[in-house]
C-alpha cells in the first residue's frame, strides 16, 4: 500500500515537474522572441518589457493552459486524501477547509515566486535600461505612442501579484467542483474545472494582466478588485459546501 502511494506522489510530481519546465520554456521563448527585436537603434527594450511580455504568457498567452494543467495536478497532489470520511472526522470541516486554504496559498507562493525570480532574472539580464516607459526612446513609446508612468518597484509587485492571485483562484475552483462532485470521475472533474477557467479567462476582466496597455488603459486596478471578490466568493462558496457536504 505504501508503495502504490509513493509511486503516485512520485507520477504527479513527475507530471508537474514537466508541465513546469514546459510553462517556462514558453515564458523563455516570449524573452528571447522580444530580444530579437534588439537590433533597432531607434528603441531600447527595458527589463519591464521583457518582464510583463514572460509573465503575461502564463495568464493570457498559450501558457495559460499549460500552466492550467500544472495547478490542477498539484491541486488534486495536494488535496488528494482529504476527501475521505476519515479526513473529514479527523480534522473536521472547518480545520479541512483552512487546512486546504494554506496549503493552495503556500503552492500559489512557491509558484508564483518561482516564475517571476526566473523570468525576472533572464530580462534583467537580456536588457541594459531597467525601467524606461516614460522616455520617448522606450520600445513602449516606440510601439505604442504613449508613456506609462508608474513605479519600477510597484510594477514589479503588480507583475509577480497577477500569477499569484491566478493560481490562487484557479485553486480555489477546482477545490470547489471538486466538493460539488466529491465522488465524481477525476477526469469528470478536471473537464468541467477547465470550462468554468476558459470561461473566466474568455470574460476577459476576470484575471489580472499587469502590462503597459492595461496600466495606461487603466485596468489594472479594475481586474485586481474583481478578482478579489471572486477569490472572496470562492471561499464562501467553499466553507458552505465543506459544512454542507453529506457523507
Amino acid at each position: 500500500m505504501v508503495s502504490m502511494v509513493n509511486k503516485k506522489y512520485i507520477k504527479y510530481s513527475l507530471i508537474i515537474s514537466c508541465m513546469l519546465i514546459a510553462a517556462l520554456f514558453f515564458s523563455i521563448l516570449e524573452i528571447m522572441y522580444l530580444s530579437e527585436k534588439n537590433g533597432n537603434p531607434a528603441m531600447v527594450i527595458s527589463t519591464f518589457d521583457y518582464l510583463a511580455c514572460a509573465q503575461n504568457s502564463i495568464v493570457a498567452g498559450i501558457n495559460f493552459y499549460v500552466f492550467a494543467v500544472v495547478i490542477a495536478l498539484e491541486t488534486v497532489l495536494l488535496t488528494d486524501n482529504d476527501y475521505s470520511y476519515n479526513a473529514i472526522i479527523r480534522y473536521g470541516r472547518s480545520n479541512l477547509f483552512y487546512r486546504q486554504v494554506v496549503k493552495i496559498i503556500l503552492t500559489a507562493l512557491c509558484f508564483s515566486s518561482i516564475f517571476f525570480w526566473i523570468n525576472f532574472t533572464m530580462s534583467l539580464d537580456k536588457s541594459v535600461v531597467f525601467y524606461n516607459w516614460s522616455d520617448i526612446n522606450s520600445y513602449l513609446f516606440y510601439t505604442k505612442k504613449y508613456f506609462v508612468e508608474i513605479n519600477p518597484y510597484l510594477l514589479m509587485f503588480l507583475i509577480w501579484l497577477q500569477i499569484f492571485m491566478y493560481i490562487v483562484s484557479t485553486e480555489l475552483l477546482y477545490l470547489l467542483i471538486k466538493w460539488i462532485f466529491w465522488r465524481g470521475k477525476e477526469a469528470f472533474i478536471m473537464i468541467v474545472w477547465l470550462i468554468f477557467l476558459i470561461i473566466e479567462r474568455l470574460t476577459g476582466r476576470m484575471i489580472p494582466v499587469v502590462n503597459a496597455t492595461t496600466l495606461y488603459e487603466n485596468m489594472v486596478e479594475q481586474t485586481f478588485f474583481i478578482t478579489i471578490i471572486l477569490i472572496s466568493m470562492k471561499l464562501i462558496l467553499l466553507k458552505t459546501v465543506i459544512k454542507k457536504r453529506d457523507l
